[in-house]
């Protein structure tokens, strides 16, 4: 089959070398939960590093069970020493400055789910493996932090709340960080009132709050009791203008701030609407509350609202719309150009199913599911728009992605952001969050199920009946994208932020086969599970319903939840209690790779350096040049006019002859990397015709070759003329193999390099395959000139007429293929 015949045996050999080469270049890493010498289920080999950022705090706080008027206490190093959990995170604009937030349990009473939150400075402006943090409790809400008179608690409600929650934070432009606060009283007993909602802002990165608009709530209703069923707030969130007025878009909105939540009228699973109020100077009043989004005649509730603002000053709400009777949950957007006087009609964007939010247990443990969407927007590109989801498909929760460049008229179809989704393997990945950052960097992290139990029996994180379980314990994964200004493309693989699997059922406890729960671990005598239903032993139990993202220039930073690092509290039984929030990091090289950071029921962070970015181009380069000196070096056609031109013309014709071979290879190379899929499908398509004028064309040059003198006449005035027009033919009739772009495509989709993996990395290998090209052809003509010197005229001229006769049969045969196939 003449050149298709030399091409497909180019594949066949080079398939071989390649799967050589992914066993002997692959990384070889742990992966969580695996024993000695098993390898990660994730293919990324960038790793982030941990570090815990939790820390005993002070703080004032109830310590009875349940809660009772008059009865908060003061503050105490050890107060906030328990669980921490549900967790946000920013970071400055310019900057790696970050702020976060999460609940902090107080003392032993997690089962009865009593919390305030509190507030993290994280700086990591050395961009050392050291990151200096700190925490607090966000004051102005506690007997102690709102005191009239200095040692005097104050016991009134308001203004001290049992508990505060839903963390969330954003930036203004002038370094002060906001949050969009819920003070409640505890809902198991009957206090006065039931909650309100209020904005705190902190100037020096929250170590001090200030209650925004002089004070006062944002809404509440007066005297109402904690057990009412009906007005009750929620989910609150917090958006910031961060941008400079007069942009290049034209925000003229600055540090205007943005509050949202919902209301609950009457029992759950009756209608609810989603409220908002601006701040138009930064933060010190708030316009009043107005409806934003009522509720809905189709699935009733309307909930989870997720604020965000693009540099054009637009303002975007994303919510969810939960069934009723139904497991689906529907998510909308709106929009307003006015700021926040007035919206768009909120335009459906996607479907999610859950389990059941709020009450039900995911697969196989205790822990309650959380919020199934997290929305973003692009600092760059006004009206992109970035929403990440779960889906439960009856056996597992994937996550997906689906996004809008158009202000949210119209949406992508969904693409799987886990990319183990085809691997056959049961494992839940759920509660996503997404970031953008600036320079088009896109992320979604999620909780990840892929990596079975450690079943080490030496790692006292995982309880004994929990190790080597598959689809139970716990990672964090995110996924890096890159938004140029058409949309964005995922980046690589899913890379593993988490250092250590954790145990979703620490601190201890129990699932027995009935169903019900029994403490392994008691403090005071009270299991220490964080726990949803406040109850004890619990019966389900908390890890948030929710977890923090954010990008910087340098970085993807995550704040998520961890059982894998003990706290210094010993239980009743003398065993250490875990509980710890983490803050992980990756540095953003090329792509955003970032860092990461994780919460749990304690906090850390890590970090990742750059230079994993450069291995992963390394490693696509050196990948590229063995594959490409392979397939350069095949016998064929090619072969044949190289050799001879450089043994007739000299080294100058063939050294540019061979550059043009290599531009060839490199050229359908390119092709099969960036999956240019259009092109690609053309040229196979039409391959026949393509191989029959490369055929003709290698006949002629067979022909013209047996009737030419040699060796070649001197070079004449317009050698450069010549020299052009010898690269330009071998790179017409390299090209002229279409077939060949299926051996790049098989050989790298063996070695799992191609856009997906990032246009980096897909560059680099197009570099090392044109490097591998042409380092062959170099070798080979240089070898040659050195030969043709200690030839005689006679002896080049037989390898003459038997490369003529190689190339006129080569060009038959290529021929005669063609008209065959193109005749069928």
């Amino acid at each position: 089959m003449g050149s298709l015949i030399a091409g497909r045996g180019r594949l066949i050999r080079t398939i071989v070398l390649a799967g050589g080469l992914v066993i002997a270049l692959t990384p070889a890493r742990m992966a969580a939960g695996s024993t000695a010498g098993a390898s990660t289920p994730w293919l990324s080999p960038i790793s982030a590093g941990n570090t815990v950022v939790s820390t005993p705090t002070s703080g004032g706080g109830y310590p009875e069970n349940p809660p009772v008027a008059g009865g908060c206490v003061g503050p105490s190093p050890n107060n906030f020493n328990a669980n921490h959990s549900e967790s946000h995170v920013t970071v400055q604009p310019g900057t790696e400055q970050l702020v976060g937030s999460s609940k902090f349990f107080f003392d032993k009473f997690s089962t009865i789910y009593n919390f305030y939150l509190g507030s993290y400075n994280i700086n990591n402006g050395s961009r050392s493996k050291s990151v200096s943090h700190s925490n607090t409790i966000v004051q102005g809400y506690d007997c102690a932090t709102t005191e009239t008179t200095q040692g005097v608690l104050n016991q009134n409600m308001p203004p001290s709340w049992t508990n505060t929650t839903d963390p969330n934070v954003g930036f203004d432009t002038k370094g002060r960080v906001y949050q969009t606060m819920l003070p409640f009283n505890a809902f198991w007993t009957n206090l006065h009132p039931d909650g309100e909602i209020t904005v705190s802002f902190s100037d020096d990165l929250g170590a001090n709050w200030v209650t925004g608009n002089g004070g006062q709530a944002l809404e509440q209703v007066p005297n109402s009791s904690s057990f009412q069923l009906g007005h009750v707030e929620d989910k609150q969130w917090i958006a910031v203008n961060h941008y400079p007025n007069n942009n290049e878009f034209g925000n003229k909105f600055q540090d205007h701030v943005y509050a949202t939540w919902d209301i609950v009228d009457g029992n759950i699973g009756s209608t609810v609407k989603l409220r908002a109020a601006v701040s138009r100077d930064r933060g010190l009043t708030f316009s009043k509350a107005n409806t934003i989004v009522s509720a809905s005649v189709d699935q009733l509730r309307d909930q989870f609202s997720q604020p965000a603002v693009d540099p054009k000053g637009d303002l975007y709400v994303a919510y969810t719309n939960i069934g009723t009777k139904t497991t689906t949950a529907d998510f909308f957007v709106t929009k307003s150009t006015d700021d926040g006087q007035t919206f768009s009609t909120p335009v459906f964007a996607g479907t999610g199913r859950t389990i059941g939010v709020g009450s039900v247990r995911v697969t196989n443990t205790t822990f309650r599911d959380g919020i199934n969407y997290a929305f973003a927007v692009s600092p760059d590109f006004p009206g992109h728009l970035y929403l990440a989801y779960n889906d439960f498909n009856g056996t597992q929760y994937n996550t997906f992605f689906i996004q809008s460049t158009d202000g949210g008229q119209t949406w992508s179809t969904p693409l799987p952001v886990n990319d183990d989704i085809a691997s056959g393997k049961v494992a839940d990945h759920f509660q996503p969050a997404v970031a953008a950052g600036p320079g088009g960097a896109v992320a979604v992290a999620f909780y990840d199920r892929r990596a079975d139990c450690p079943s080490d029996p030496s790692d006292a994180s995982i309880i004994p009946q929990d190790r080597g379980r598959s689809n139970f314990c716990i990672d964090v994964s995110v996924q890096p994208y890159k938004d140029s200004g058409t949309g964005a493309v995922a980046v690589g693989s899913n890379i593993r932020a988490s250092n250590a699997t954790w145990d979703p059922q620490q601190p201890g406890l129990l699932v027995n086969a009935d169903g019900t729960t029994t403490d392994l671990q008691k403090l005071g005598g009270l299991g220490q599970m964080a726990c949803a239903s406040h109850n004890d032993p619990c019966r389900l139990s908390f890890i948030g319903d929710y977890f923090g993202l954010a990008i910087s220039a340098g970085n993807i930073y995550t704040l998520s939840v961890s059982t894998h690092y003990p706290s210094n509290v010993k239980a009743d039984d003398g065993s250490t209690r875990r509980s710890a929030a983490r803050l992980r990091g990756f540095r953003r090289c090329n792509q955003r790779r970032g860092r990461t950071a994780s919460a749990g029921l304690s906090l850390a962070i890590g970090t990742v350096q750059c230079h994993p970015c450069e291995t992963v181009m390394a490693r696509a380069l050196v990948l590229g040049f063995l594959v490409g000196f392979p397939i350069a070096l095949s016998p064929g056609p090619i072969f044949f006019l190289v050799l001879r031109r450089t043994l007739a013309r000299g080294w100058p014709s063939g050294f540019v002859s061979g550059l043009g071979v290599a531009t060839g290879d490199a050229t359908y190379a390119a092709l099969a990397a960036f999956g240019v899929a259009a092109v690609t499908t053309f040229l196979l398509a039409e391959r026949r015709w393509i191989g029959l004028v490369g055929g003709i064309a290698i006949a002629v040059i067979g022909l013209r070759t047996l009737g030419r003198p040699y060796p070649d006449p001197p070079p004449q005035a317009g050698e450069g003329n010549r020299l052009a027009a010898s690269y330009g033919s071998m790179v017409a009739l390299t090209l002229s193999n279409p077939s060949t772009i299926l051996s790049f495509s098989a050989v790298f989709a063996g070695l799992g390099i191609h856009v997906a993996g990032g246009w980096g990395s897909a560059l680099a290998l197009v570099v090392g395959v044109w490097l591998g090209s042409l380092t062959w052809w170099v070798l080979l003509t240089g070898v040659a000139n050195r030969v043709r010197e200690r030839l005689t005229p006679s002896v080049i001229r037989g390898f003459g007429t038997v490369s003529g006769a190689a190339l006129l049969g080569f060009g038959v045969v290529t021929v005669g293929v063609a008209v065959t196939g193109a005749a069928g």
